[in-house]
């Protein structure tokens, strides 16, 4: 695993506008399923340095995230370790990629002990309960179209590009969302599904490689272009 650490968030940002690179959040995007990014809108980033707005929604979201986070340590019993601190650069914010592919590069919210085996913790914040399991701590070992009920896709996509980029063997998607007349944290965890896995970083290498030919193409944002994800012949 390759790391690069970062003292502000400003540094941080500037890295992932870099046009030979695409974040794990951004992979959606290329297949077409992220519901504020098109593959156009990527391009643009990455060849034009034009970014996606920053909305209040996105802005609250980094604010609410030590709390989501804090919440899933509580419920889970899991002790939640700052990417920064793992690596030796506390307060720092941290950037990984696979030797195998180091164009993909995934910013972890967290690591997680559970026991002797770290994996990785993403933190969401939502006002769609419904888009999320209703029990804490669902398990998806292996990837169905079913379990878009229990993740909105473009999350899944995220957390399987994470799960690539770490090689991690278990992603906890958290959501902060509307529960009980207030707010509860419940999360998804993601295995390490490696065919899923290979065929989304397939997916995102021929885009970034035809984006790098001022050829920016991708599925229509649809549920045909999510299905791109888990069918390994």
């Amino acid at each position: 695993m390759r790391v690069w650490h970062y003292p502000t968030r400003e540094a941080w940002a500037l890295a992932r506008m870099a046009s030979d690179t695409i974040g794990a959040s951004e992979v959606a995007a290329v297949l077409g399923v992220h519901p504020q990014m098109s593959a156009w809108d990527l391009w643009r980033k990455k060849r034009e340095g034009i970014g996606v707005e920053q909305t209040s929604v996105m802005g609250r979201g980094h604010r609410w995230e030590s709390a989501v986070l804090a919440d899933y340590s509580d419920a889970s019993g899991n002790k939640v370790v700052a990417p920064g601190d793992y690596f030796g650069h506390p307060g720092e914010l941290i950037t990984v990629a696979n030797d195998a592919f180091l164009w993909l590069r995934s910013s972890p919210d967290a690591f997680a002990w559970q026991g002797d085996t770290l994996g990785h913790v993403e933190a969401k914040t939502s006002l769609h309960a419904g888009a999320w399991s209703p029990d804490k701590g669902v398990v998806i070992e292996k990837w169905d179209d079913a379990f878009a009920s229990l993740i909105p896709p473009h999350y899944s996509v995220q957390a399987y590009s994470q799960l690539a980029a770490t090689d991690m063997p278990w992603n906890d998607v958290c959501a902060l969302v509307p529960e009980g007349g207030w707010l509860g944290v419940r999360w998804v965890r993601v295995m390490r599904d490696v065919p899923t896995q290979q065929a989304i970083v397939a997916a995102a290498e021929a885009w970034r490689l035809a984006a790098s030919r001022k050829a920016a193409s991708a599925p229509g944002r649809s549920p045909a272009a999510y299905k791109l994800l888990p069918r390994p012949m």
